[in-house]
C-alpha cells in the first residue's frame, strides 16, 4: 500500500464523507458574479458558461444530444446525457431550483429510463460510471431521486476486479484506466450524497491508483500500460479526492508532469485539460495559477479559432463600421450601448477576430459588450455537445468549490 496505513485510508474515507459541501444555489447568477484572488471573473449574464447552457439546452430540447466530437466511440448517449447534467448540476441549477430545472429534470428522466432493475445504465461502464456520477450529484444537491443513484452505483462497483480497477465492459477482466478515476469521483460524490457505500471498495481503488504510477517517468499508465497523461492528471485527482496529502511524493511527481505538459488550443482534449484543471485548483498556489492561466488562454483559443473558421474577406464597409460600435459601446446611454451590441452580433462572424483586440479596451462597458458579442457568436457557432459541456464544466471549476472556502448559503450574499 506504498507505505500507508488502514488508518490513513480510514482517514480518507472520514475525508470523502464530510470534507465537500454539494452545491446548491437558488440565484446562480449571484454567486458567478463572486470573486476570489486567482480565478476568472465572469460578468453577470454574460459568462461562456451560461451561453453553452443555453445552447446545450437547445439540444436536449430538440433532442439532439447525441455524441459526437474528440469522445465518439467512447461516449454512448447515456453517458453524454450524463455529462449535460453535469454540467447544469456544476453551474447550481437541479431540478428544484434555477430557470434550467425543467432542462435538468428532462434529461435525468431520460436517462433513469434506460437503466434497468439491476441499476445498470450502460453496459459501457465509462457510461456506466458517468450516469452514476450524474445521479449521484443530483441526488446530493436535491436531497432526493436516491433510487437511481443508489442502484447506479452499486451495479458499477458490482463489475471492481480483484486489483481494485473497473474494467471498459460488463464481465472484462482488465481494469480501465478512464472508467476507474471515474469510480473514485462517484465514489467520493456518494459519500457526500450520503448513499450507502461500501469503504472496502474505496480501499481497492485507492491500491489501484498506486499501482498504476510508473516509478521511472512519475506519469501514470493508462489501460496499455502507456504513460498517459490523461490518465496522470486522473489519477492524482483521485489521490487528492481520497485526502492524500498534496506533498506526497508521488502526488507531487505526477502534478510536475501535468505541469510540464499545459493546454494549447492547437492540440485539445478537454477531457485532460478538466481533469487537469480540478487538480491544479485542488493543489492551490503557483500550480493552480500557471494551469489556470493557460487553460483560460487555450479554451479560448481553441473557441476562437472554431468561430473565425477560414479568414473570409471582409467588405471595406464592415471595416469601417467597427470603430464606430466600439465607440458607442462606451456611450453614456444604455439605448445607444444596447443598439451597438446588436449591430455587433448582426455582423459575420469573421468580422470577431477585429472585434477582439477591443478585449482589452479601457472602458470596462465596452469589454463586457465586445466579450459577450464573441462569446454568442461563438457558442452558435459550436454544436459538438461533447465539445460544450467540457469547456463549461472546465470553466465550472472555480465555482464548484466555492463552499470549501466558507460560502454556505448563497441567499444571504
Amino acid at each position: 500500500m506504498h507505505g500507508q496505513t488502514a488508518k490513513s485510508i480510514a482517514c480518507v474515507l472520514l475525508f470523502c464523507a464530510c470534507g465537500v459541501q454539494t452545491l446548491s444555489a437558488e440565484a446562480p447568477p449571484r454567486w458567478q458574479a463572486l470573486e476570489r484572488k486567482g480565478t476568472l471573473a465572469i460578468p453577470e449574464g454574460q459568462s461562456l458558461v451560461e451561453l453553452t447552457l443555453t445552447k446545450l439546452a437547445d439540444a436536449v430540447n430538440s433532442d439532439k444530444l447525441t455524441a459526437s466530437g474528440q469522445m465518439r466511440g467512447r461516449l454512448s448517449d447515456s453517458g453524454l446525457r450524463a455529462l449535460a447534467l453535469l454540467t447544469y448540476l456544476g453551474a447550481g441549477y437541479t431540478s428544484r431550483h434555477g430557470k434550467y430545472r425543467e432542462v435538468v429534470r428532462k434529461i435525468h428522466a431520460r436517462l433513469v429510463k434506460t437503466q434497468d432493475k439491476d441499476g445498470c445504465f450502460s453496459k459501457d461502464l465509462l457510461n456506466q460510471g458517468l450516469a452514476g456520477l450524474a445521479a449521484s450529484e443530483l441526488c446530493g444537491m436535491d436531497k432526493e431521486k436516491r433510487a437511481a443513484a443508489q442502484k447506479g452505483l452499486e451495479f458499477l462497483f458490482r463489475q471492481q476486479l480483484p486489483d481494485g480497477g473497473i474494467p471498459a465492459q460488463v464481465g472484462g477482466k482488465k481494469a480501465d484506466d478512464l472508467t476507474s478515476i471515474f469510480a473514485v469521483t462517484l465514489f467520493k460524490s456518494a459519500k457526500i450524497a450520503g448513499l450507502k457505500t461500501e469503504n472496502q471498495r474505496a480501499q481497492s481503488l485507492y491500491k489501484w491508483m498506486r499501482s498504476r504510477i510508473d516509478r521511472r517517468t512519475g506519469k501514470a499508465l493508462n489501460a496499455a500500460g502507456n504513460p498517459d497523461m490523461v490518465t496522470t492528471a486522473g489519477i492524482a485527482l483521485g489521490l487528492l479526492n481520497f485526502g492524500i496529502p498534496r506533498n506526497d511524493p508521488q502526488v507531487v511527481k505526477l502534478v510536475e508532469a501535468v505541469e510540464k505538459d499545459l493546454p494549447a488550443h492547437r492540440r485539445p482534449d478537454f477531457l485532460y485539460w478538466y481533469l487537469g484543471q480540478m487538480l491544479s485548483f485542488k493543489m492551490g498556489g503557483e500550480v493552480w495559477k500557471k494551469w489556470n492561466a493557460a487553460v483560460k488562454r487555450a479554451t479560448l483559443d481553441f473557441a476562437y479559432a472554431r468561430l473565425e473558421g477560414p479568414d473570409e474577406p471582409l467588405r471595406k464597409e464592415v471595416r469601417g463600421r467597427i470603430p464606430g460600435i466600439i465607440k458607442r459601446m462606451g456611450d453614456e446611454s444604455w439605448l445607444v450601448r444596447e443598439e451597438a451590441s446588436k449591430e455587433a452580433l448582426a455582423m459575420p462572424h469573421s468580422a470577431m477576430r477585429l472585434l477582439r483586440p477591443h478585449l482589452k479596451h479601457k472602458d470596462p462597458e465596452v469589454v463586457v459588450r465586445v466579450e459577450s458579442v464573441i462569446n454568442a457568436k461563438m457558442t452558435a457557432r459550436t454544436s459538438d455537445p461533447y465539445c460544450l459541456a467540457m469547456i463549461a464544466q472546465t470553466l465550472e471549476v472555480y465555482y464548484r468549490y466555492l463552499p470549501i472556502y466558507g460560502v454556505r448559503y448563497y441567499s444571504k450574499l
